[in-house]
């Protein structure tokens, strides 16, 4: 009977060293370290506040940061910290001093009960921050020759072969030496760019959106237009409104500095009371111009810039939603004047697999007779008679402007943490 592999996690890695979002090197000095400020800032968020995880040291090294833990922590630490976006990559590893002797004896620790080789055909050697490029290129040569040499003693046992990354730095003598690597977010770090207003009605595509406009470092302010007993399912609708509210505030980096509720069945509800026969008509449009309007008058009381991130499905194929993405971008019902940030900063990106598991898992229904994943508003039709024109437009944002005006303070709240989506 063969002995079963031993798994990467029975190194005794306590360290990750974080390489920085890849952009990172096109900034100006004094950019460079705001985006680190505040990239550090995020990260002892996300750590602390988010998932609970403590540390036992971190270093600020120039352009890298190293957090350490405890061999227990050390997997809930990785995830965690692939929630932050601006970070490139996350190096498992052991800190240990930058010259070639310590460096040969810490392999040959790590590496001693026999379950691993260094493979000779993925040894990488980075030395950073030296000033004498001489002894820079002696170290890696003498670093890399010591690695072959580990690796040659190996040769035709049937250990594994692992890949070794040594980042070595002269600035401080401290090298690390990593045996896993894992992808991060890359992107910007949260809080690299202006608010902006996130529209969230209930669409999974609405939290594509947000967080990939996050991955930009756009700080949200989340605006959830809810519509409650109006959906088909309350219960369901409650839940992803939830669960879009708890999956940003996991890859945002710190708390939202404000977030707003609107309790938009009271106006599907004014509006089917005095315009029964428009609501009727086009309640997708009457629904699109009234959000408009909320918004507007957020952006104006928040002077905030007046872009709004909307909701967007990753691809046909991946449709979660009926309230219709193409309609609002009809010029004609955005009667504010608000520009549409969506296309600008989501689907120009690299789609993290991460998303797509949060993504997937929103908590939504078949609904295979709509041919949509969830057609979720009882007021929604999958036929609409004619185009509206600007006569209808401006009748309803006649009332509408009339009836926000009087009633802003009871259809809009803002919210925080402790605000219960389910009540």
């Amino acid at each position: 009977m063969s002995a079963v592999k031993p798994s990467m996690e029975t190194l005794p890695l306590t360290s990750i060293l974080i390489v920085p979002f890849s952009e990172l090197g096109t900034k100006s000095a004094a950019s460079r370290n705001k985006m680190m400020d505040q990239l550090l800032t995020n990260i002892k968020h996300v750590l602390r506040d988010v998932f609970t995880i403590s540390w036992t040291k971190f270093r600020v090294l120039d352009e890298r940061l190293v957090f350490s833990f405890k061999e227990t922590d050390m997997s809930k630490a990785i995830f965690a910290l692939s929630h932050v976006p601006g970070i490139l990559r996350l190096h498992s590893c052991v800190e240990t001093q930058s010259n070639p002797e310590t460096i040969a004896r810490k392999v040959a620790t790590l590496l001693a009960p026999g379950h691993f080789q260094v493979d000779p055909g993925h040894i990488e050697i980075r030395a950073l921050y030296f000033l004498d490029q001489a002894e820079k290129k002696r170290l890696i040569d003498q670093v890399t020759m010591i690695l072959q040499e580990e690796s040659s003693k190996h040769q035709g046992n049937d250990d594994a072969k692992i890949p070794v990354y040594v980042e070595m730095h002269g600035s401080t003598g401290f090298a690390y030496l990593s045996f896993a690597q894992h992808a991060g977010l890359n992107g910007n770090p949260v809080g690299s760019e202006n608010p902006l207003v996130a529209e969230i009605i209930g669409r999974p595509g609405d939290l594509v959106a947000s967080i990939l406009a996050i991955k930009r470092g756009v700080v949200v302010t989340p605006v959830y237009f809810s519509i409650g007993e109006n959906a088909i399912e309350p219960k369901v609708y409650k839940d992803l409104l939830k669960y879009i509210n708890d999956v940003i505030g996991l890859f945002h980096g710190f708390p939202m500095k404000k977030t707003f509720f609107v309790f938009l069945e009271k106006i599907q509800e004014a509006m089917q009371e005095n315009m029964p026969t428009m609501i009727d008509q086009d309640p997708c449009t009457c629904c699109i111009i009234s959000r408009y309007l909320i918004i507007a008058r957020i952006v104006k009381e928040q002077r905030m810039v007046p872009f709004v991130i909307q909701g967007l499905d990753i691809s046909k194929d991946l449709s979660l939603s009926t309230c219709p993405v193409d309609k609002s971008l009809d010029p004609i019902l955005n009667v504010t004047n608000l520009a549409l940030a969506d296309p600008i900063l989501t689907m120009q990106q690299p789609w993290p697999s991460i998303f797509s598991q949060y993504y997937m898992n929103c908590p939504v229904n078949s609904d295979k007779r709509s041919g949509y994943s969830w057609n979720f508003c009882k007021f929604w039709k999958d036929t609409i008679s004619s185009p509206v024109g600007k006569d209808f437009v401006t009748e309803i944002s006649d009332f509408l402007n009339y009836y926000i005006l009087e009633n802003f303070s009871s259809v809009v709240k803002q919210i925080d943490e402790t605000f219960d989506f389910n009540a």
